[in-house]
């Protein structure tokens, strides 16, 4: 691949395809859906193989209800935990399921990618895992592992100032 100039942690070839610049620097996004945020990460599959490479997926999908806030919650965290029992038979080849000790649980998936790429293809790589994902947040989110809400929540989610922006469209 003839290199015409690196943009951030990219080569950019003389048709636009972006591979890695290096095995050093590791490309990431972060794209918020469905109130959730998901990393992806790009890299070579081998740092002597240029002609493919893996997109790898991760999104923390919500929480495991916790039996200290409300009586009834006993039962809701059982409900989740039974759920969670069972989702891994249920992902897709290729994908994980994960609770952390915080309780947050977590989806994880890889895809393969030949590189160099288009943007236009990372960015179907990473919309077909979204797409892909969505009868799944449905499951949870009925199994009552949803997303984080209460105060502080959108901070994750949304640049900083977007409070202070709606709060000037109020005035």
């Amino acid at each position: 691949m003839k290199s015409i100039h690196s943009l951030g942690p990219f080569k950019v070839d003389s048709n636009g395809l972006i591979s890695p610049a290096s095995p050093a620097l590791l490309p990431r996004f972060c794209v918020t859906w469905r109130r959730r945020l998901v990393q992806a990460r790009m890299q070579q599959s081998h740092p002597e193989d240029t002609a493919t490479g893996t997109l790898e997926l991760q999104t923390q999908v919500g929480r495991v209800p916790s039996t200290g806030r409300r009586l009834e919650a006993g039962q809701e965290r059982e409900r989740a935990l039974e759920l969670l029992r069972h989702l891994p038979r249920l992902l897709p080849q290729g994908w994980s399921v994960r609770v952390a000790a915080d309780h947050s649980v977590q989806v994880q998936a890889q895809a393969s990618l030949v590189l160099p790429i288009s943007a236009i293809g990372l960015v179907t790589q990473i919309s077909l895992f979204l797409l892909s994902l969505n009868p799944y947040l449905d499951v949870l989110d009925d199994g009552g592992i949803g997303p984080a809400t209460g105060p502080g929540v959108g901070s994750v989610f949304a640049p900083p100032f977007a409070a202070a922006l709606a709060g000037m469209a109020k005035t």
